[in-house]
């Protein structure tokens, strides 16, 4: 997708405004083995989530996962067996829904340090057990930027926080996020000219630039 983007000669500078750190250590190595043995209920709302816990699968039962789409489901089929996704939607409200309705006791949540209470407390609040198991933290990298962009892309609430710890809100520039949240995390910087991305995926919200700007090949 960014391929597409060049050749219609825009220029894009890709800028790290957070990054992750996994918080797995031999305890809770150990717990997630033990856990994949046991042929768990799984929910993931992040592809990050998926990779550090993925990394102590072995294959060694079946594992029932309820995700989110685009990039967290991609990362499960790539990780676990694709017979694993039983349920997939599009925010984790819908997710919570989806295991509320399986008739489930108990569910694992992975997720990183800075993830919100929505499928927790949803689930939690219909009688279902949640363990969660916080398997990465997001750092924020604040970056002063001193050049003008047309637009920029956030693809989570921390990016945006992160950004605006150095950075003003620039009129005339467009501001895309991936999703309502990393939207509503733009709206407490006053910005205007939010574009919400169609569907939650970073090819999605490209194709979305392209076509604000009229700049899609013909």
């Amino acid at each position: 997708m960014l391929n597409l983007a060049k050749g219609e000669k825009v220029k894009i500078d890709c800028i790290d405004f957070i990054q992750t750190k996994s918080l797995v250590d031999d305890a809770m190595m150990l717990k997630i083995q033990h856990l994949f043995s046991e042929n768990p209920i799984i929910a993931f709302t992040s592809a990050k989530a998926v990779e550090v816990a993925g990394k102590l699968f072995y294959g060694q039962s079946p594992v029932a996962i309820y995700c989110l789409g685009n990039a967290t489901r991609k990362a499960v089929e790539k990780i676990f067996e694709v017979s694993s996704v039983r349920g997939v939607a599009e925010n984790a409200s819908g997710l919570a829904e989806q295991i509320i309705k399986t008739g489930v006791m108990s569910v694992t949540f992975f997720c990183g340090n800075q993830r919100r209470d929505t499928l927790p407390d949803k689930v939690r609040a219909a009688g279902i057990k949640v363990e969660e198991l916080v398997v990465y933290e997001t750092v924020e990298l604040p970056l002063k930027v001193t050049d003008h962009y047309d637009a920029i892309l956030f693809y989570s609430p921390s990016g945006v926080r992160s950004f605006f710890e150095q950075n003003n809100h620039e009129t005339g520039t467009i501001y895309f996020a991936i999703g309502t949240t990393t939207a509503e995390a733009l709206n407490q910087f006053s910005c205007a000219n939010i574009m919400v991305s169609p569907k939650p995926s970073k090819s999605a919200m490209l194709l979305q630039v392209l076509d604000y700007f009229n700049i899609l090949a013909n």
